[in-house]
């Protein structure tokens, strides 16, 4: 018996500057999963059937030029459920989900990024 596989079971989050990850660590930093201040939910998108050239793209249509997407951090849905988060696959885009329920406290939504971050798997393109 297969399971049907959901886009939104392997997630991008995309970062276009090189002070949100880690080459050597092979992670995101903290900034790259910063909310500002009048956001309440984190981006993320959903990847798991899409191609390497589908993500890329994806990715840069969400800049602004002269900015370009450097890569993304990978996650599965697990991660942020278990910090505590809930993820909204219901946004009105079939690739977008947010990511809310984060604390009201600057330190503690630091704290579960940083935690967020040792879990991610960076991809540059």
């Amino acid at each position: 018996m297969s399971t049907h596989q959901s886009d939104f079971d392997l997630l991008a989050r995309f970062v276009n500057q090189s002070t949100n990850y880690s080459k050597n660590s092979g992670h995101l930093k903290s900034g790259g999963l910063k909310l500002r201040t009048d956001e309440l939910g984190l981006s993320v998108y959903g990847i798991l059937n899409l191609t390497s050239d589908d993500v890329y793209s994806l990715g840069n249509s969400l800049q602004t030029p002269p900015r370009r997407v450097h890569g993304y951090g990978e996650f599965i849905p697990d991660h942020f459920v278990n910090e505590g988060l809930n993820l909204d696959t219901t946004t009105g885009s079939r690739l977008h989900a947010d990511v809310f329920g984060w604390p009201s406290g600057e330190e503690d939504r630091l704290e579960i990024a940083n935690s967020l971050c040792l879990k991610s798997k960076l991809v540059l393109f």
